[in-house]
């Protein structure tokens, strides 16, 4: 496979692979691998959890409540 990055691109996978004494190839192995790895990737077409915070009980709301341009 051949992918075209921008020279600024390969520059920073050179330096980083440099840093890190590996190659080139296993540093971009090593980070598509990580990225594959995540959970959103784990299930197709699984939406993952939103997160939900207890606010605790408001009651109903009027626009008044909510914005300072109300009467």
């Amino acid at each position: 496979m051949f992918i075209e990055l921008p020279p600024e691109t390969e520059m920073t996978l050179a330096d980083e692979a440099r840093r890190r004494q590996v190659s080139v190839a296993a540093l971009v192995e090593r980070l598509v691998g990580d990225n594959l790895a995540s959970p959103r990737f784990h299930r197709p077409g699984a939406i993952p959890a939103l997160p939900a915070f207890d606010l605790g009980v408001m009651g109903p709301l009027h626009r008044r409540d909510i914005y300072d341009d109300a009467d």
